[in-house]
């Protein structure tokens, strides 16, 4: 699974403290390896 993250979300990303930071990075690697599409 590739993951892209944008410039906004890593300048935000930093800000917060390391534990958020290691909860959210584990949550987006538990994300199920499926395509995921937008609904239209």
């Amino acid at each position: 699974m590739i993951i892209s993250y944008s410039k906004t979300f890593e300048k935000k990303f930093s800000k917060y403290d390391r534990k958020l930071q290691e909860k959210i990075f584990n949550a987006i690697q538990n994300l199920p390896d499926v395509d995921i599409k937008k609904e239209e």
